[in-house]
């Protein structure tokens, strides 16, 4: 197994245990309200499954690589609340290709929202990903679901504004798939969440990437 599938690995492996403690086992001390738990659960059957912890290790333990895209296991990552934005459920997919030849790896981020009177949740979303051509480094782009610009029949998710998608192509400070990520959750949760979980869940092979954004305050 590489080091990156290694790293990826055990991170996606805590974000697992905490979209558990905080969607799935609805722990108080997330302090998460009732409305967004609803906003969670109409997502929950919609159907966006949360992917699970064992899914996580078995499908990054491949001695070939890994070749997974969410997307087509209707199955996502429900991260912790935004402690600025709390009342927005941030649900990640992504698609990666990460073996001798490549490594790959898209992200598709939607901070959803949902009121009392509304049917269906709604939300906006941005892409993650180095690209090609013009658009040929780490950036991020807005979109309106979890397929990018595509159109699909009946998404869980509305959006109720038009923008473009393709542009402004945001650059990111991101020189791997690894630092792509955590420029993911730098941008929800601030850089000292993250030296947070390298302490708190011991993943001390992060610390290096995890560096090149800068130390803790």
């Amino acid at each position: 197994m590489s080091a990156t599938i290694r790293v990826l690995k055990q991170l996606f492996v805590v974000l697992c245990r905490i979209q558990k403690s905080a969607w799935i086992d609805m722990n108080p001390e997330w302090g998460i309200s009732e409305q967004v738990f609803r906003t969670c659960h109409l997502l929950f059957s919609h159907p966006w499954l949360p992917i699970r912890e064992k899914e996580i290790e078995r499908l990054f333990s491949e001695s070939g690589g890994v070749e997974l895209n969410l997307s087509d296991r209707n199955e996502v990552l429900y991260l912790p609340p935004m402690k600025e934005e709390p009342d927005f459920l941030p649900v990640l997919s992504f698609e990666c290709k990460l073996d001798d030849d490549a490594e790959i790896m898209k992200l598709r981020l939607m901070l959803v929202h949902c009121s009392g009177d509304e049917d269906k949740p709604h939300g906006v979303g941005f892409r993650m990903e180095a690209g090609e051509n013009i658009h040929g480094f780490y950036h991020a782009q807005l979109i309106r679901n979890l397929e990018g610009a595509a159109q699909i029949e009946n998404p869980p998710t509305e959006c109720p504004l038009r923008f473009p998608e393709t542009q402004p192509c945001i650059p990111l400070k991101a020189q791997d798939t690894v630092t792509l990520i955590l420029c993911l959750l730098i941008s929800l949760y601030g850089i000292n969440y993250c030296w947070a979980l390298v302490a708190d869940y011991q993943l001390s092979e992060l610390t290096n990437y995890l560096g090149y954004f800068g130390v803790p305050d």
